[in-house]
């Protein structure tokens, strides 16, 4: 028991390090680290209906942000503040016994997830190499943008806007419309669906979580 419990702390330890140390490079390389924002994205988004899709299997690392502790942890899930220790540590030490936890609480969107429930549950899953956690889904269900006839109909794009990103997820989905003025949280989802860091952080670290 007390192995176990050195070897949470440990992991906490390290994790938290290299969460404040990786904060401290984003902002001098002026990229993002919060996870994406969750009402951000989905404001965004034109959203026709939630539907419940029940206990999932979800691939760790595609649970890319959270409905409303953005900053509390870094894109990969690090604890960002040492006062979550406690907490952190409780958690990986069941993990470690092999306790059986309950799922997380996701909301989906195409392929990627953000937390509703489970925050810590996902980051030590994250920092310890799983590859799968269980969780209670509920999938937002998006509208694909109708092709436009006259390219110069499409919506233009200004400083801090996108009018689409495609697509939705690293694959193949249908091109999603995005509003006109669209938010920071955005910008940066769109970066992560095609793959490609955003050149700086345009004050994401301000979208609040």
């Amino acid at each position: 028991m007390i192995c176990r419990q050195d070897s949470a702390r440990t992991d906490f330890d390290r994790a938290y390090r290299r969460a404040v140390l990786g904060s401290l490079l984003a902002r001098l390389r002026r990229r993002p680290d919060d996870l994406l924002a969750y009402h951000e994205v989905r404001r965004g988004l034109s959203a026709a209906a939630e539907t419940c899709r029940g206990l999932r299997v979800v691939p760790v690392d595609r649970i890319i942000g959270s409905t409303d502790r953005c900053r509390d942890f870094d894109r990969d899930f690090r604890p960002r503040h040492a006062h979550c220790a406690n907490r952190w540590v409780s958690v990986a030490r069941a993990h470690g016994e092999g306790k059986s936890l309950p799922p997380v609480q996701l909301y989906r969107i195409g392929d990627t997830y953000f937390v509703r429930d489970g925050h810590h549950r996902v980051s030590v899953a994250r920092v310890r190499g799983q590859v799968l956690i269980d969780a209670e889904v509920i999938e937002v269900l998006v509208h694909a943008a109708p092709p436009a006839a006259d390219p110069a109909a499409r919506p233009r794009a200004d400083a801090g806007a996108v009018a689409t990103v495609a697509p939705i997820h690293r694959g193949g989905m249908a091109r999603v419309p995005f509003r006109h003025r669209a938010g920071e949280a955005l910008v940066a989802f769109g970066h992560w669906l095609q793959g490609t860091p955003p050149a700086s952080t345009g004050g994401l670290g301000r979208v609040a979580g």
